[in-house]
């Protein structure tokens, strides 16, 4: 996988933009900004091209999040969450 192909975006409360915000390439840890989220908000690792894969999963703060092995397949997955499960 080509992580230089990839961004972090996350779903956000803050009306004073965009609902989702791009907060940066995909890394091995990536740090949340600081701005509202819903309960249940939505972080994505959304690629730069309609030919690969995109990842989401629900966003709890302290998690960490696995993307899974596609074998080449194409369409949106589920990453795995890892982590206590507690509301934003």
């Amino acid at each position: 996988m080509d992580t230089s192909r990839y961004q972090v975006l996350v779903e956000s409360l803050d009306t004073s933009g965009a609902t989702y915000r791009t907060i940066g390439p995909l890394q091995e840890s990536v740090q949340l900004p600081f701005v509202k989220f819903a309960w249940h908000p939505r972080i994505g690792v959304i690629p730069d091209s309609a030919n690969l894969p995109a990842f989401e999963a629900e966003l709890i703060r302290g998690s960490t999040y696995i993307i899974p092995d596609t074998k080449g397949h194409n369409g949106r997955f589920q990453m795995e969450r890892h982590g206590i499960h507690r509301p934003n």
